[in-house]
């Protein structure tokens, strides 16, 4: 049995019932699937997820289609069904047309005024099709109860991305929801030791938005002014780049800050990085765990975040990284981090533990392939 794979109930028992045996055939929507353009956690993980899944099962992917024309055709190693909109209409009438075992919908719905009505209707297009929600981001706001437990009578599983998702959903849906932690192929992140004698580098990674904080973030080591330390941001423009041209305004004349847009190298870039810094205001709207997160921490990189769901649900304070609460706790971070080899080191290695024993990918796509399995009836 590989690693991170679940134990039957059946214990020791060699055999292995026909049902267990066959390659399930699942359909998984999502609305992001590359090679759309837009880069994106939740899009990453559905990425990571589906390539696993492919391996173990017959999958097909159903995403949105908005391609660029010269990407119109592109094959992946597995069936990809490109639906337009309205999305969740279109993508489950496709779905129900490929005569799956289970449909899984990865959903990156924020709210949960629109997940009942929306799972509403999926439930009668499928009929009795056993039906997966697959809650990859979280919600913006408080969910209200009586909302999830209405959208939760439509589905057989709800698979919940990060410890505040499971929380808002086991009163409501009891044992339906289940928690699995988004992953990735470790094998793309080697931990690699930084050289000594060089300047601290500090890393962003994301979006130029206001819920990511990056302002909050430039703003702290303006204020620090540490002489043997560097900042690098690279991500992608959002909301007509309004927060990065702002930025790009405070630091003429200084030295030591870099906007790097979206690397080529970045796996190159975040390995040069001594640590990351995620200063996020709020969890809405993205992926469980952020993405950024995971990967810092499967690069063996320290995470300094806020203390959001969507953070606070990976990082361990002074274990793999440090959470903080305010402006002034977040330069504090950063100073002691830049100062400390120490205590770098250790959060080093509780990064790269943590993503050994909770991000891999196979292992977790296993379990989710054992949940599809458990909404079959017998």
């Amino acid at each position: 049995m590989k690693k991170g794979s679940f134990i039957s109930e059946s214990g020791d028992n060699p055999l292995i019932s026909m049902h267990e045996s066959k390659k399930l055939r699942i359909v998984y929507i999502t609305k992001n699937f590359p090679p759309l353009p837009r880069i994106s956690g939740t899009q990453k993980y559905a990425t990571y997820l589906c390539v696993e899944l492919n391996k173990i099962s017959d999958l097909t992917v159903i995403a949105l289609d908005n391609l660029p024309m010269d990407q119109k055709g592109k094959q992946t190693e597995f069936k990809t069904i490109r639906a337009g909109q309205p999305f969740a209409v279109k993508a489950v009438l496709a779905a129900k047309k490929e005569r799956p075992d289970v449909v899984v919908f990865g959903s990156g719905i924020s709210s949960s005024f629109w997940l009942a009505p929306t799972l509403f209707f999926m439930r009668l297009a499928l009929g009795s099709t056993p039906f997966v929600l697959h809650q990859l981001t979280e919600f913006n706001g408080k969910a209200l109860p009586g909302l999830l437990q209405a959208g939760s009578q439509f589905v057989d599983k709800i698979v919940c991305a990060n410890n505040s998702l499971y929380k808002y959903f086991s009163k409501p849906a009891g044992n339906k929801a289940v928690l699995l932690l988004p992953g990735l192929d470790l094998s793309q992140f080697p931990v690699r030791e930084n050289k000594k004698g060089k300047k601290i580098r500090i890393g962003f990674f994301g979006h130029f938005h206001y819920v990511k904080g990056p302002d909050r973030l430039l703003r702290a080591f303006k204020q620090l002014q540490l002489p043997n330390a560097e900042l690098v941001f690279s991500g992608i423009d959002y909301e007509d780049g309004a927060m990065l041209k702002q930025m790009q305004q405070q630091i003429k004349g200084m030295h030591g800050i870099a906007f790097l847009g979206t690397s080529e190298n970045y796996l190159q870039l975040l390995q040069s990085c001594d640590f990351v810094v995620l200063p996020f205001r709020a969890s809405g709207s993205v992926l469980g765990v952020s993405m950024a997160a995971i990967e810092a921490m499967a690069a063996g990189k320290p995470v300094i975040g806020s203390n959001v769901s969507v953070l606070n649900s990976i990082i361990e304070h002074k274990r793999n990284g440090l959470v903080v609460e305010s402006d002034q706790q977040l330069a504090d971070a950063i100073k002691l981090l830049s100062t400390d080899s120490k205590l770098r080191w250790r959060l080093s290695q509780g990064a790269r533990k943590t993503a050994e024993e909770k991000f891999d990918i196979a292992g977790s796509s296993e379990k989710f392939l054992q949940i599809c399995r458990q909404t079959i009836k017998k």
